[in-house]
């Protein structure tokens, strides 16, 4: 009976949840970030649609695991965030215009520089599930404050959309990581943090677990008064301890033993191997956590001196005349160096520290007429004057013995072609294509093509094959016009310095 009443008692200081595990908040952090240094980055490829059915974002990169931060203020404001270092980053916008069967990359960017990708929030707000597939979440309503930092300029616009695209394949911003195990007993079981501070300790993270999908209370601001029991713990390694946890919540798993890991402590991390524990015969409700650790490094973000990196970001964007203003991200050391080159027709501004390009005012009617006899759609434009489809003006650094470029490429008219991406013999293939008026594709005979390249240097063969560049850190722009003595009849292709198999995967 006695014990009874102390469960029962027990349960209500624990408002509702199965159990509770407490440690130092500096000590976690400490732990956390050792862990982080030893975690392989992985690649990613991630898309998110900008406008349904005409604009995407897709990013190809390294990224790697979530570090979790917890504020050292306690109670309601008690806060936290979730960082992931993002690298190797070749970032597009890809548009597709009504009609046409596939998708042009409108802009390139591929920055120097490491990113952190960060999710700030309030602890209060966040209730936490260990998925049966292994990943742990925290909730993400209401909507985490998204950085993207890169060179100290914040990117919230570009953090949403790795945010929305995480997403989208069945990950998250707020993810804390991936069990290498995954326990039975915590499939969907749920969590709630919150910090903190009783009267002699620094601040503690409190994690509250539950097996069950019951409602919980408000979880209480104080140190809850729940019975502590002795916690057999071994120190295997300098930065992590590892305590197993027993429970008789679970019908059939009364002798089941799981280790928890402290770096991963929201994690069930593997099961028990016999004979290395002595039983825990009552349920475990708190585990304190006092590992001796020093401090580590801030997350490592690589970067190198200004001097050394200079480059413009987007490195390829195709702009529409009307006077529209497109922003640049510039890291150079000194912001005069910037500049126009060549036959210029657009303008650079610079405001509060951000460069912009404006592009030149709309060309006069009467110098774009459309020729309603053309063979395709939309109408292609009639030849006149010094007419052509595509102008480009340079951005360049220059200075400290090293120099950057962007290309901005200015259509002048609506394209009437498309080229389609394909492979051939390990090289990417160009063919150019057009919609006629019965609504049907054709393919122009490669012999009857002009290929210019307008930025970068890559090449093309006549027969439409692709070898990429260097210059533009390996991108390139590709002209390619239908021979025809009266129209214009022709399309573009920005091509990124992907693999072959990327190319072709992005239409």
């Amino acid at each position: 009976m006695a014990m009874d009443n102390e469960h029962n008692q027990s349960s209500s200081e624990l408002n509702g949840w199965d159990g509770l595990i407490m440690v130092s908040v500096n000590q976690l952090n400490t732990a956390l970030a050792k862990a982080h240094e030893q975690t392989d980055s992985q690649p990613l490829m991630l898309e998110t649609i900008i406008t349904p059915g005409q604009t995407w974002f897709r990013s190809y990169g390294v990224v790697g695991a979530p570090l979790l931060a917890v504020g050292s203020t306690a109670g309601s404001a008690a806060s936290a965030s979730l960082s992931r270092v993002l690298s190797e980053a070749v970032e597009l916008i890809m548009s597709k215009n009504s009609g046409v069967p596939v998708r042009s990359v409108m802009q390139v960017s591929k920055p120097s520089r490491d990113a952190l990708l960060r999710a700030d929030f309030l602890l209060a707000e966040r209730e936490g599930t260990y998925r049966p597939d292994g990943l742990v979440v925290l909730s993400d309503v209401p909507a985490a404050d998204y950085h993207l930092i890169r060179d100290g300029q914040d990117d919230t616009l570009m953090a949403a959309r790795y945010a929305q695209a995480l997403r989208s394949i069945n990950d998250s911003l707020m993810s804390l990581g991936r069990q290498q195990y995954n326990s039975p007993l915590f499939a969907n079981a749920s969590f709630k943090l919150t910090v903190v501070k009783p009267i002699i300790y620094s601040e503690e993270l409190v994690l509250y677990f539950s097996f069950s999908q019951a409602i919980r209370d408000t979880l209480r601001s104080a140190v809850p008064t729940t019975p502590v029991h002795r916690v057999e713990h071994d120190k295997n390694h300098s930065f992590m301890v590892q305590v197993r946890m027993a429970t008789k919540r679970v019908p059939g798993d009364a002798e089941s033993e799981w280790l928890l890991n402290l770096p991963y402590i929201i994690y069930p991390y593997q099961t028990l191997r016999a004979g290395q524990w002595q039983p825990i015969s009552e349920e475990i409700y708190q585990m304190i956590f006092l590992p001796r650790l020093s401090l580590p490094d801030a997350i490592t973000v690589r970067a190198e001196p200004l001097d050394v990196i200079k480059d413009i970001n987007p490195i390829i964007t195709v702009v529409q005349r009307g006077s529209v203003r497109y922003p640049m991200q510039v890291a150079m050391t000194h912001p005069a160096g910037v500049s126009l080159i060549g036959d210029v027709r657009g303008t650079l501004q610079r405001e509060a520290g951000v460069w912009f390009y404006k592009s030149p005012p709309v060309l006069p009617a009467s110098s774009v007429t459309p020729d309603d006899d053309s063979k395709t759609v939309p109408l292609a434009v009639l030849k006149a004057g010094d007419l052509v489809p595509v102008n480009i003006d340079i951005a360049q650094i220059d200075g400290g013995g090293a120099s950057a470029s962007a290309a901005f490429l200015i259509f002048n008219m609506t394209p009437t072609h498309f080229l389609r991406l394909g492979k051939v013999q390990g090289k990417l293939q160009l063919s150019l294509c057009f919609i006629n008026k019965n609504d049907v594709e054709e393919v122009v005979d490669s012999a009857d093509i002009e290929w210019t390249v307008l930025a970068g240097n890559g090449s093309v063969s006549q027969e439409g094959l692709y070898t990429p560049g260097t210059d533009l850190r390996g991108c390139s722009a590709i002209l390619a016009v239908e021979s025809d003595n009266r129209r214009w009849y022709w399309a573009v292709a920005v091509l990124p310095p992907l693999a072959v198999d990327q190319l072709v995967d992005l239409q």
